[in-house]
This record gives C-alpha cells, sequence and structure tokens, in this order.
C-alpha cells in the first residue's frame, strides 16, 4: 500500500507554522471566525478510514449509481466506474482496494485544457438519475490548437450497462478559463429546493468576481434541465438582471469555490473557498450579497499579466472597497491548508460526529471536522477538530460525498495511484 508520508522534522515544522493564525505573517488580522492553528483538536479513534480503490490519478467527484457502482471523473480527462470484482458484492462492503476494479467510460468530450486545476472537474448525478440516467460534468476545454477555451458544465447520459455516455447538451457554457489553468472552481451540488447550485472559480481574471454578468466567482442557481436562472433569483426577483448570467447567480465577489454544502434540516447553502497565501473561507450563502473578492482593487488595476502580484495584495473579505461584504464564518489565517470539498456528516449511526461539517483540504492533506452551532446569519463554527487518522496519512484529499450507506466517501489527489476512502464512525 502506497501512501504519502512524511517525516516526524516536516510534520514538527508544520506544526509551528499552522499555529501563527492570531496575526498572519502579513501583519493582517484574521477575519472574524477564524480559530487560531494552536486551538485545533486532534482527536483519534473517532472514525475509521478503509481504501475501497486505488489507481485514481486526481479523483474530482464522486458518484452514487443505483447498482451500487461507483462514477468518478478523473482530472486528466477519463471518466471512470469502480465496481466490486465479486459478484453481488457492494462498494459499500469493500474493505480492500485489490477488490475492486476501475473502469474507463467510453465518452466523447471536447478536448479538456488539462494544465494546473484544469481537466474533469465536479459532477453531480441528476436527483431523477435512477429513471434518466442524466449526469452533469464540469470541465476546462481548449481550442483546437490547445490554448485555453472556456469551462462548461455538460449533462450527460450513462447508459444502462455503464460502459458509455452520452452527450445531452451543454448546460451552462462561458464560464472564464485564464492560461494558468487556475482558480476554476466549479462544484455542482443539488440544492435545498432541489435546484443547482454551482460554485465557480474568478479563473484567474481580475474583474470576474465582482462583474454579474460574468459567470466567474459567483454561486449558481439553476434549473437542472436548461440551465436557466431560478424565478426566485435575487436579481430576476427584483428585475433588475438584464443578462442570463446576472439572472443565475446569487452570491458574488469569490475566489475559488471547491466546495458546496447543504446543512440538513435547513436550507443554508455552506461553500469552502480557496485563500490566496492567506485566508481559506468557510462561507455561509447569503443570496443577493458580496463576499468581498476583488484583485482589481476597485477596477484599479488593469494588467492582467500581474494578477499573481494584485492578489496577494487583496484581502479576501475587502471591507474598505466593500463594506456590506459578508465575512467569512470561518477562515484559516496564514497558512492556508487549500480548502476543498465540505459536506455535513448525517445520520444518527455518526453519534457525536452527526452534523458536523466535513471539509477536505489539498495543501494541508487532513479532513476538518468543524462544529455549527446556532442557524443562518447567527450561526457559528465554534470548535474544528482533526482526526489524527486523516491528518497527512495520505496525499491531498479532494472530493467528499455521503454515500449511500451514510458513510462519508473521499478521493485522494496526489496524481498517481490515487484512492477512494470510506470513513465511518469507529465502533
Amino acid at each position: 500500500m502506497k501512501r504519502f508520508r512524511v517525516t516526524a522534522a516536516v510534520l514538527a515544522s508544520l506544526s509551528v507554522l499552522l499555529t501563527s493564525c492570531s496575526e498572519d505573517a502579513s501583519g493582517n488580522e484574521p477575519p472574524p471566525g477564524a480559530i487560531k492553528g494552536d486551538q485545533r483538536s486532534h482527536s483519534q479513534g473517532k472514525i475509521k478510514v478503509t481504501e475501497v480503490a486505488e489507481g485514481l490519478k486526481v479523483g474530482w467527484d464522486i458518484g452514487f449509481l443505483p447498482s451500487g457502482n461507483v462514477l468518478v471523473p478523473q482530472r486528466p480527462g477519463k471518466l471512470s466506474v469502480i465496481s466490486p470484482k465479486k459478484k453481488g458484492q457492494k462498494i459499500t462492503d469493500i474493505t480492500d482496494p485489490k477488490q475492486t476494479t476501475v473502469t474507463d467510460v467510453k465518452i466523447d468530450l471536447p478536448k479538456p485544457y488539462v494544465k494546473a486545476e484544469g481537466g474533469l472537474l465536479g459532477m453531480v448525478l441528476h436527483p431523477d438519475f435512477e429513471k434518466s440516467r442524466k449526469f452533469t460534468l464540469c470541465q476546462t476545454t481548449a481550442t483546437p490548437d490547445g490554448k485555453p477555451n472556456d469551462i462548461r458544465l455538460i449533462t450527460w447520459k450513462l447508459s444502462k450497462d455503464e460502459k458509455s455516455a452520452t452527450k445531452v447538451k451543454d448546460l451552462i457554457t462561458g464560464l472564464p478559463l485564464g492560461p494558468t489553468g487556475q482558480h476554476v472552481g466549479c462544484r455542482p451540488t443539488e440544492g435545498p429546493d432541489g435546484e443547482l447550485l454551482i460554485g465557480t472559480g474568478d479563473g484567474w481574471h481580475l474583474n470576474t468576481a465582482q462583474d454579474k454578468n460574468n459567470l466567474g466567482g459567483k454561486v449558481l442557481r439553476v434549473d437542472w434541465d436548461t440551465g436557466k436562472a431560478l424565478p426566485d433569483n435575487p436579481w430576476v426577483a427584483d428585475g433588475s438582471a438584464k443578462t442570463e448570467e446576472a439572472k443565475r447567480v446569487i452570491s458574488y465577489g469569490h475566489r475559488n469555490v471547491q466546495g458546496v454544502a447543504v446543512r440538513p434540516g435547513t436550507k443554508e447553502i455552506w461553500t469552502s473557498e480557496h485563500g490566496t497565501i492567506r485566508d481559506d473561507e468557510i462561507n455561509l450563502i447569503q443570496p443577493g450579497k458580496n463576499y468581498g473578492w476583488d484583485p482589481s482593487h476597485g477596477g484599479e488595476k488593469t494588467d492582467q499579466s500581474q494578477y499573481a502580484k494584485f492578489e496577494v495584495e487583496a484581502p479576501m473579505t475587502d471591507k474598505e472597497l466593500f463594506p456590506d461584504a459578508v465575512d467569512a464564518k470561518w477562515a484559516t489565517g496564514e497558512p492556508t491548508e487549500a480548502l476543498c470539498a465540505a459536506i455535513f456528516l448525517e445520520g444518527k449511526q455518526w453519534g457525536e460526529l452527526e452534523g458536523k461539517l466535513a471539509v477536505t483540504s489539498l495543501k494541508g492533506s487532513k479532513l476538518f471536522l468543524m462544529t455549527v452551532e446556532g442557524e443562518g446569519t447567527d450561526s457559528k463554527i465554534t470548535a474544528v477538530d482533526v482526526p489524527k487518522e486523516l491528518d497527512w496519512t495520505y496525499k491531498r484529499l479532494r472530493a467528499a460525498r455521503i454515500g449511500p450507506d451514510g458513510a462519508l466517501y473521499l478521493t485522494t489527489a496526489g496524481g498517481e495511484n490515487d484512492y477512494l476512502l470510506r470513513v465511518e464512525p469507529a465502533k
């Protein structure tokens, strides 16, 4: 079993770095909600981790099929089905990755722009998948000569034998994509009212996040079949949206949304977002609100080639430019962890862990379990635990979805021999 491991010396040095959140190295105070690194707990024995499949290459998302198999998009450009080798066995029963096989699905994808974060991205099965066989997949696309084109969501139909997928339609096109292949976001999730939610990145462009007529750096809310805005979206309801893009937006001013989670029993939408050199964020989405990301500094910075310089000068939530911008519910301070997918643990089997917000991290290579107290805008993240079982045990952790058995399933994203993992409460 090949895993990524780090030495005790490296862990010790990281430990020192991760405690420096009271005031980051730039002298900036952390935003409201930040919990110091040395105030995180590090539990042991509360969860059990099982390797379900291996041999993946940056599995970006997870879809549970009615057959019991699992559909996984791999970032370099493959869509794959994970299935048990033994007839009659279920993925939920697997105890060793040698018991599963990974089979590629035949699919005529547009040419992916595979660079940095680019390639196949988030995926979601439609609520009526058992009948329609439809799923929607995000991906970056390239022009015929290999240059960046756009990020788009395409709806596909999976064959009953799970061997091929045929295109249904381009659901949404034109999300911004820069030549670096960074800040691509694109996490689709079913919303609290059964709608389709999509978290997007700013595409490494200076002015997209604050432009409501651009789909980058937003949370979108649309119809599953048409990709069109819903009538109660904020700028549809008040009549101010003049473009189809603006109609789809429910929040803006985001840098790079990686996770979208609905809190069980509520209509609350929570997101996880990459920061710069500081302040990965957990946000509670308030429809119609600005979350304050603007590397153009109010339009003052216009040289796109200097994006990397300008963005580190910009706070994640710029209260000087946007006094009404919404503060994060939690932030890492400095350094960042590269927070990724987010989902709430649901079900009595989780015991004391039920209701925790589970968040993966890439650079930090760990799972966060966050305690959320209160409701709506009064809610707070009051505690953060990093289980030792998933603290630098594997490579980067990316996808997080709840399986039909109620367990938490994760993917690793080291780029070579990546895993599908099952996480359950320890007995």
